[in-house]
């Protein structure tokens, strides 16, 4: 299906998906939703690191709702979500 695909991959962490990586260039890229239920489920031991990152995790989605069409959304995700995108990583 993705033959002759250049590009992220979206996913939701199932192991069968890592073989797309091997298919070259194609970077496998994770789901914000599913990685926000991981949160969610320790939310309970660690709510101040958790709620931080929940709070970043909502900046993401309403620059997502910011875009007016696929251009303006890969525009917004330059200029705005990916520096918070490092910044959730990186911290």
């Amino acid at each position: 299906m993705l033959k002759g695909y250049d590009g992220p991959v979206m996913a939701d962490g199932y192991g069968g998906y890592n073989r797309i990586k091997k298919d070259g260039g194609k970077d496998l890229a994770g789901c914000w939703a599913h990685a926000r239920r991981k949160f969610i489920d320790i939310e309970d031991d660690y709510p101040e690191d958790v709620g931080w990152v929940l709070e970043r995790m909502g900046e993401l989605c309403s620059i997502e709702y910011e875009a007016k069409d696929f251009q303006d959304l890969r525009r917004l995700r330059q200029e705005k979500s990916k520096s918070l995108t490092e910044k959730i990583v990186k911290d």
